[in-house]
């Protein structure tokens, strides 16, 4: 096949299946806006002071960016704003990072293919996947235009480059092919960890079929593998280390999929993923018969993937996990392992099409036509479905600026903008919307001012984020106004200290009366007269001087507690205590003992960080010393 046949078809089914944002209109529903501000935070805060990871004020009591949640949106939305050198806006910018990272993992599925099934079975399998729906936690374009959920997607699409040149070292042996793989496999682990599990279900099902149908020598290639698979993990150790090391800090979202006898249900009767056409469900039966008979590895071995994490996404599986074996299992989301499900399905159902057709093509006669059609209608239909779908989606999936709230936004953020602009003290937004519209949470970007959004927040790990309102919580906060989704009942105005200040669109926003811009206070004395005095308030360092303390009493930093950060006073180090915002409420802010002298917070690496780096710069070596060796 003429490789430019593959070269302009991944971005033309890319830009169909992304349009518009080929034209810079960012998608603005679900989590978008959540990724869109953790990009600008990434690029104007971190990467400008050459960090990578590092603690923010913008959202909650503070929380630490980069440690908990995969870099892989951020780096990537960071990387266009690099190419087109900051000129165009944000969103714009994000709506081409998505659009490449869409297509990226296209690519992926090609290259990946391509050598062991074939050039027109991989581009079979690669229009099939970026055609798929999709549905909420199963990929496909409404998980990424819609939902925003496009981090793991996006590490899938760097497993499989990595697992392509894999293939590559398996059967040739250079050493160039092991450290591209490597740091291919590498990168994917940081932009999200879940590869982790499909590469542990990936490589050894691959690596047992080389060996059953092709007799190839399973140890050279077992060696091999644990050479890429291992190097990569080094070189992701800078960040994957330190995160592994702190589940105490985060909060466990994961959960099982369904009932094993439920899905075994949808896999028989081709009704296993939601908006996925049964058409390519049996292009992929028969793909993995035909893969079976013809002793083809790698088909048959995403074949065995596909039933492999059926039984591993299934409640039974997953809870005899956690229970039996490690309670690490339980801060999965199965579901999101419909990926390298699908992987074997559009895999099989590519190579059953080219299989197929080239038999038809081979044969003779009247049949010849009929057959050569059939086997374009096999997989033909099952592209057709999400043609069709794609045709039906609501226009609010897939633009920006026409969002009917968006000139809203941007009216709120530019008189908010001019407010900050006007006051000295430090204050924050609450935000009071829906529990899952994220809507406001860009509002950072383009007015400067923290914010606290009251409800569930995505894309964030941290167990110190509260969620719920409450007038103590607010105090602390430092909440200065409140946007609200509609408007206030004056009699709950007066109950909440409310004051009516401005309204655009749908968003009222409102004075909160008992704000107050301290940003600590001392507690636990009897009847202390005790000051603070703020000699330095920076992002990751707090620089304090108390006077007149009184016996027994605290010191409480209205910051969120985290593993990162020490303190001393007066240059002797203490111990930091979590204490409870309200009563009600977790330990969560940082807390010190309090005496007559100069207090400091700072924010920095620990021995996790310096391990992780460790690691990384050994990976190095090795990827150095692989590159140099020719074949082995």
């Amino acid at each position: 096949m003429n490789p430019w046949i593959a070269r302009l078809t991944i971005p033309l089914l890319t830009v169909f299946a992304t349009w518009p944002l080929a034209l810079g209109r960012m998608p603005l529903t679900q989590d978008h806006p959540v990724h869109l501000y953790k990009a600008w935070f990434y690029w104007t805060e971190l990467l400008s002071h050459g960090q990578l990871r590092g603690w923010s004020d913008y959202w909650f009591f503070g929380y630490p960016a980069g440690d908990l949640y995969p870099l892989g949106t951020d780096l990537w939305v960071a990387l266009f704003r690099a190419l087109t050198l900051g000129l165009l806006s944000w969103e714009a910018t994000y709506a081409l990072a998505l659009t490449g990272a869409f297509g990226f993992v296209g690519a992926g599925v090609y290259a990946f293919l391509k050598r062991p099934l074939g050039a027109p079975a991989a581009l079979i399998a690669c229009a099939l996947w970026l055609l798929d729906p999709g549905a909420f936690r199963q990929g496909g374009w409404s998980y990424f235009l819609y939902w925003g959920v496009w981090g793991q997607p996006l590490a899938m699409g760097f497993l499989l480059f990595g697992l392509a040149r894999l293939g590559d070292y398996l059967e040739d042996g250079r050493g160039r092919q092991a450290a591209a793989g490597a740091a291919w496999l590498g990168a994917g682990l940081v932009v999200h960890p879940t590869n982790l599990v499909l590469m542990g279900f990936i490589v050894p099902l691959w690596l047992g079929c080389r060996a059953l149908f092709r007799g190839t020598d399973w140890k050279q290639d077992l060696r091999r593998a644990k050479l890429v698979g291992g190097v990569g993990l080094l070189l992701s150790a800078w960040w994957l280390f330190p995160m592994t090391q702190r589940s105490d800090w985060t909060v466990n979202i994961g959960e099982p999929w369904a009932p094993l006898g439920e899905l075994t249900g949808g896999l028989l009767t081709g009704g296993l993923f939601t908006n996925t056409s049964r058409w390519v469900s049996l292009a992929a039966a028969i793909g993995l018969g035909l893969a079976i008979t013809r002793r083809q590895a790698l088909a048959t071995a995403l074949g065995a993937l596909w039933i492999a994490l059926l039984v591993f996404t299934s409640e039974q599986c997953a809870g005899f996990l956690s229970t039996h074996l490690s309670e690490s299992f339980s801060y999965l989301q199965y579901e999101r392992l419909t990926l390298g499900m699908k992987l074997g399905l559009f895999a099989l159902a590519g190579y059953a099409g080219a299989t197929l057709w080239g038999q038809a093509r081979g044969l003779t006669g009247s049949g010849r036509p009929l057959a050569m059609a059939g086997a374009a209608a096999l997989v033909g239909l099952g592209g057709a479905s999400g043609v069709a779908v794609k045709s039906d989606m609501p226009v609010e999936m897939t633009t920006t600026a026409d969002t009917v709230w968006w000139p809203d936004f941007q009216a709120y953020t530019r008189w908010a903008r001019e407010e900050r602009g006007k006051v000295d003290d430090f204050y924050r937004v609450a935000l009071e919307e829906t529990a899952h519209s994220h809507r406001m949470m860009a509002a950072p970007i383009y007015d400067g001012a923290p914010v606290y959004k009251a409800g569930y927040t995505p894309a964030k790990l941290f167990k110190h984020a509260p969620e719920m309102i409450h007038p103590r919580l607010y105090q602390l906060l430092s909440m200065r106004y409140v946007v609200k989704l509609d408007a206030v009942p004056r009699e709950l105005q007066r109950k909440r200290k409310l004051t009516p200040l401005q309204r655009f669109g749908r968003y009222h926003v409102y004075r909160y009366g008992p704000w107050r811009p301290a940003r600590a206070h001392l507690e636990g004395g009897e009847g202390s007269s005790g000051a603070i005095e703020v000699l330095a308030f920076e992002r990751e360092s707090v620089r304090l001087r108390l006077s007149g303390v009184g016996a027994g009493e605290r010191l409480v930093l209205h910051r969120a507690e985290y593993a990162r950060w020490s303190a001393t006073v007066d240059g002797e180090e203490v111990s930091i205590t979590p204490v409870k915002v309200h009563a009600q409420g977790e330990p969560m802010l940082m807390s010190v003992p309090a005496r007559d002298g100069e207090v400091v917070f700072s924010y920095g690496w620990r021995a996790e960080e310096w391990i992780g780096l460790a690691l990384t710069l050994m990976g190095g070596v090795v990827l150095v010393i692989v590159v140099g060796r020719r074949r082995g």
